[in-house]
């Protein structure tokens, strides 16, 4: 019986293909370290859609709460298309104090999930 080796390796690769979500606006979700989430998209997507995406695997994979605080990691750099996300404020700068910011280019920035996920039904037919 050949099959079951094939069966075998089919089984072990699907926790791989797992690993890696793609939201309703069309860009990719990975975990990227503990608590942390790499956000991966293009130049035609606005922070918005990271937000969206964030949001959506989130409540989705992680079954967070709506209340769940999210948290950008890391300072922009210029032509960035990946962004890392956290839900914890260790390691960004709301660790050190609250940030009063939302934008995806300014460490420690952050947002509710149910605030994230707002953003997939206020820009919907943008993408």
């Amino acid at each position: 019986m050949r099959i079951y080796p094939i069966v075998l390796a089919v089984c072990l690769a699907l926790p791989a293909a797992a690993d890696t979500f793609r939201s309703s606006k069309g860009l990719t979700v990975s975990q990227s370290g503990a608590d942390r989430y790499t956000v991966s998209g293009v130049p035609s997507f606005g922070p918005a859609d990271y937000w969206c995406s964030i949001g959506e695997y989130a409540q989705r994979i992680l079954r967070l709460s709506p209340e769940t605080r999210i948290y950008v990691v890391g300072d922009y750099q210029r032509g960035q298309r990946t962004y890392t996300f956290a839900i914890s404020p260790s390691g960004t700068a709301s660790e050190a104090g609250r940030v009063r910011s939302t934008s995806i280019r300014v460490d420690g920035a952050n947002r509710r999930l149910n605030s994230a996920r707002a953003e997939c039904r206020n820009r919907s037919t943008s993408s």
